[in-house]
């Protein structure tokens, strides 16, 4: 199990990120094992609209709806 951070989270999203591959490869690899704890969703979502835009922002939103991560609540 791993526990994301909204740093990892967003890493994540952040193609432009130094450590999006790394994240990426390690998400796509087993994606049933990340832990996102719910307090870190308004921040990510937060800095996905701020710094990333709104597309990504949705793409996010779009992911936990269809439960691409699972939720820790």
């Amino acid at each position: 199990m791993i526990v994301a951070d909204t740093g990892a989270v967003v890493a994540l999203l952040d193609a432009n990120d130094r450590h999006h591959s790394a994240l990426r490869k390690l998400y796509e690899a087993s994606p049933d094992t990340w832990l996102l704890p719910w307090a870190i969703l308004p921040e990510v979502d937060y800095l996905a609209l701020t710094r990333l835009g709104t597309r990504v922002e949705h793409a996010f939103l779009d992911d936990l709806a269809a439960g691409s991560f699972v939720v820790e609540w």
